[in-house]
């Protein structure tokens, strides 16, 4: 009998154990089931709040849930869209769209979009994006989005309507680079009898790191220079990217430098051949007047004189090389570039080191190499105080190279006069289809080259020999 007590009362105890176990668990579904009732009501929430319209539909395009904003774009009487196919509100032109559509999201597990209009009785037609996939959770269902496309579209009007509108050739570039609209002026400027919608922005428009002028390439394989600017649109992940033809205003810059360029060379025959022979012709008579002056007070002064007039003979000589260097056009380029390179170091006093291959090339685009090599050895010597200049010309790879090494503290596109040196110097190097780059050097100072892919001459001009 004692024992039969003992395993009553632990039965009674374990009974008690289990009951508070069970109590607790109790309490805990409870909760869980407060934190699920909560948890409902907030998705339901959200779920008729959302700025996008929801629908539930059977395999046949039956509407059997709909969230507030579907019934506010579809149609504001529950009645008359719950339980009915959702066809009869699409645009007739587009029913057999959204039979496709339905069809593709039941076959598949991925989400499918398409566009439709919708027929509603407070706005008329409405064009709307579907975005459905076969509800998982519910055999024979497609969860849909609905998206108003109508601000977007607005906005694409706008769009569309400043781009007809502008002077200027516009294109409209998405996140990927590629065109997805272009006015009728960037079709023509390019050329291309189909469409520029879908091609690479790359495809279509050189630009160098840092600038603004560039090319763009036609359909003909021809280049036309164009001012490039560019603006994102945040809220759409494009750019808007403006194209000005420059061909007019490089024809303009062509036949100024031309103009220049053949005063410069009247300029420097006149010095060389009137002043200069002048001073030459009135040096020889004050050296002969000294001559019969004797050892008089009076033949130092002719002497004086004949040392200024020698003086004056020699800048205006130098003034004469530097208009129009007569080297160029008797023995050619190579040879002006190394008397370039003499009379660079003779002037600032700095070494310049001249490295010319034998290699020839036609007047015309010989006088803007030897221009640009002038100027940026000029402007080295100046501005960029440097122990040593090196100035090149050979020929790689089918090009001729033109390159000017300083060690220098380097170019300063900020400094006074310099925006407009470089643009003449690139305008210089386009006009013989050259190639002008100005880099720093990772042991300090400044390269510049000039690369011409074109063909060249071997032999120096008739007249003359490179010596």
């Amino acid at each position: 009998m004692p024992d039969e007590a003992a395993d009553l009362q632990r039965l009674v105890l374990d009974l008690e154990v289990h009951q508070r176990e069970l109590a607790a668990q109790n309490e805990a579904l409870r909760d869980t089931q407060e934190m699920l009732l909560e948890a409902r009501q907030r998705y339901e929430t959200l779920y008729q709040l959302s700025p996008v319209g929801y629908l539930t539909l059977t395999r046949y395009g039956v509407v059997e849930e709909a969230n507030t904003t579907a019934l506010v774009l579809l149609d504001r009487r529950p009645h008359l869209l719950l339980g009915r196919p959702l066809l009869p509100k699409v645009r007739r032109q587009d029913r057999q769209v959204f039979h496709m559509h339905l069809h593709a999201a039941l076959g598949s597990d991925r989400s499918v979009r398409t566009e439709v209009s919708f027929l509603t009785p407070d706005r008329g037609s409405v064009r709307v994006q579907l975005l459905s996939r076969s509800a998982a959770d519910r055999p024979g269902r497609i969860y849909t989005a609905l998206i108003d496309l109508t601000e977007a579209n607005e906005a694409h009007s706008e769009q569309q309507a400043l781009l007809r509108t502008t002077h200027d050739s516009v294109l409209l570039v998405d996140g990927e680079g590629r065109v997805t609209s272009a006015n009728d002026k960037a079709q023509h400027l390019f050329g291309w009898s189909d469409s520029l919608v879908g091609r690479r922005l790359t495809d279509l428009i050189q630009l160098p790191t840092g600038e603004r002028d560039g090319f763009g390439m036609r359909a003909d394989g021809s280049r036309v220079p164009l001012q490039i600017s560019s603006f994102m649109l945040p809220e759409r992940e494009h750019s808007i990217v403006t194209l000005q033809d420059l061909t007019d205003r490089e024809k303009l810059q062509r036949q100024l430098i031309e103009v220049v360029e053949n005063h410069r060379r009247q300029l420097g025959r006149d010095l060389h051949d009137g002043i200069s022979q002048q001073l030459a012709g009135l040096s020889m008579l004050v050296d002969t007047l000294a001559e019969q002056l004797g050892s008089s007070s009076h033949a130092s002064s002719a002497r004086r004189i004949r040392k200024v007039i020698q003086e004056t003979l020699q800048q205006s000589r130098e003034l004469a090389r530097n208009q129009y260097p007569e080297v160029l056009e008797r023995r050619g380029l190579p040879a002006a570039l190394r008397e370039l390179a003499r009379g660079a170091e003779e002037l600032y006093g700095i070494p310049c080191e001249a490295h010319i291959e034998a290699v020839h090339v036609e007047e015309g685009m010989a006088i803007h190499l030897y221009r640009i090599a002038q100027e940026t050895v000029g402007n080295a010597m100046r501005h960029a105080h440097p122990k040593k200049v090196m100035l090149s010309w050979s020929w790689r790879d089918q090009e001729g190279a033109l390159e000017i090494i300083d060690d220098g503290g380097g170019f300063d596109p900020e400094q006074p006069g310099a925006g407009m040196g470089l643009r003449i110097l690139q305008q210089r190097a386009a006009m013989i289809g050259s190639r002008l780059r100005i880099e720093p050097r990772p042991e300090g100072g400044t390269r510049v080259t000039c690369r011409c892919p074109l063909a060249v001459q071997t032999a120096a001009p008739a007249g003359g020999g490179a010596r």
